[in-house]
């Protein structure tokens, strides 16, 4: 346990040899800065070192790299000493170390130590090293490669941009990611872009998959492509905030699909934004799209949003993907732009069709897998070519006629239909499916036999499907017909 007594978490896995150099660079550093603890020798010291790779999102800032964690003995807190890149001079590592380790002190109960660093620091400036001869780097020893850090409790610090407080470590304005709110020595490890793909200055687009490999935890050290960069994809990591955004105003395209992201932040900083991808996220809320005026295609399946909102400005809008979340109502798509072209809302809560009559230019509509009953509130759909209502409660086929110019799919799956009437009004359809219904004779299939372009039909697990003949009859029945359920014919 900690001089506190709390207790300290497993030191990081690594072997023993990148262990002790660690120890010899971190003694190294302590020389070089100055003052220890009264009555604490180096030798007496005990201490666990962790290394959180760090960045700073400001240009004119030190570029942080790491930060060492020293516990000593007679402590009753922590010390936290920063460690500065091997690029950054002397002068640069020793004031950021100074400052934390001034910082620290104050902070313990041992105030003879804070008012010995206190007056150290203002007799050689706060910059250089206590030895006027020292021309070296804080670390005289070569830095080591980076550990996995692993979580501790404790104060906050704040170096340039970025805090370390407790076992949570945040760029900018913070935020915890919740697998890391217990304080448990499970908590994840601090990596950024950079630590796992190609951030180079000049670089149009940076597209990093996290699905096999190490996963990006805080966006930041981003601020060198602000100029140049079109396109950001962050897909299957464990990232939970929208932060370290800022500065690229370029971005058209922000994809963080498959993190933990609950937030729409930072959006209004990217004003030529025109696809937004973070499906798969944790998100609640959408209102902040609308700082967004340029966009033209969102995705925000699989998030936890229960109104469609802000819509109204985005007058380029075409498609919009919301499947997934515990939206109940169509309202906020009645402002929507008559340029939307596909909206998808499968798998939420939806009771009616309606508040569709401003969407002229609908090509696309998906309502499966919610709790529709009927078919209604088509009139502006006169464009119309694929209508997805599968998985709901519907037992008729109605209101198509709007669009039976130009609808050519319709998806009526695992509904409770008895009967195909109702389809002969749409002249051009070329796929229907009705699997999982309850068609239960040839009768009811005669509405089909008057489309001319019908080529393909689903009727699996419905009553008629168990019919020896029923292959080889609805063939003859419907001749364009070139496949039947998953095989052709």
């Amino acid at each position: 346990e900690s001089a506190s007594g709390g207790k300290r978490p497993a030191l990081a896995p690594a072997a023993p040899e990148v262990l002790e150099r660690i120890k010899v660079w971190t003694r190294e550093a302590i020389k070089n800065i100055g003052p220890w603890s009264p009555g604490v020798s180096l030798d007496d010291v005990s201490f666990e070192i962790y290394v959180r790779q760090l960045s700073c999102r400001k240009p004119d800032c030190v570029p942080l790299e790491t930060v060492v964690l020293l516990l000593g003995n007679g402590w009753h807190e922590r010390a936290e000493i920063l460690q500065a890149a091997a690029e950054v001079t002397a002068e640069e590592s020793t004031l950021a170390a100074r400052q934390l380790w001034e910082a620290a002190s104050k902070r313990a109960k041992n105030q003879e130590a804070a008012a010995s660093i206190e007056s150290d620091a203002h007799t050689n400036g706060g910059i250089l090293p206590r030895d006027p001869s020292t021309t070296t780097a804080v670390v005289s020893a070569p830095p080591p490669p980076p550990l996995p850090p692993m979580a501790s409790s404790g104060t906050l610090t704040t170096i340039g941009a970025v805090s370390v407080q407790g076992n949570v470590v945040s760029s900018g304005g913070g935020g915890q990611n919740p697998r890391e709110a217990d304080g448990g020595a499970d908590a994840m490890e601090v990596v950024l872009p950079r630590d796992v793909g190609e951030v180079d200055a000049g670089a149009v687009d940076v597209y990093i998959v996290g699905t096999n490999g190490r996963k990006i935890t805080v966006i930041a050290g981003l601020d060198h492509l602000g100029p140049t960069l079109d396109e950001l994809v962050l897909r299957s990591h464990v990232i939970n905030r929208m932060e370290g955004l800022s500065s690229l105003a370029r971005l058209t395209k922000l994809e963080l699909y498959d993190n933990q992201v609950e937030e729409l932040e930072e959006l209004g900083s990217m004003p030529l934004l025109t696809v937004l991808d973070l499906s798969y996220n944790m998100v609640h809320t959408m209102p902040l799209v609308a700082e967004c005026p340029l966009l033209e295609e969102i995705y925000l399946a699989q998030n936890k949003i229960s109104k469609i909102e802000g819509l109204e400005s985005l007058s380029r809008l075409r498609k919009i993907d919301l499947g997934g979340n515990r939206i109940r109502s169509l309202a906020g798509v009645a402002g929507a732009s008559a340029s939307l072209e596909e909206l998808w809302l499968g798998s939420n809560k939806i009771t009616r069709m309606e508040h569709l009559s401003n969407l002229k230019g609908l090509r696309r509509l998906d309502l499966q897998s919610n709790r529709i009953s009927k078919i209604e509130n088509l009139e502006a759909q006169t464009v119309l070519e694929e209508l997805y209502l599968s998985n709901n409660g519907i037992l008729l086929v109605e209101g198509l006629e709007p669009a039976s110019a130009t609808l050519n799919t319709v998806d009526l799956s695992h509904n409770r239909l008895t009967t195909t009437e109702g389809f002969q009004i749409a002249t051009k359809l070329e796929e229907v499916w009705i699997g999982s219904n309850k068609v239960a004779n040839f009768d009811a299939l005669e509405p089909l036999v008057t489309l001319p372009l019908l080529t393909c039909v689903y009727l699996e697990h419905n009553p008629i499907a168990k019919d020896f003949e029923y292959r080889r009859r609805l063939k003859q029945m419907i001749p364009t017909l070139i496949q039947i359920d998953a095989d052709p014919c």
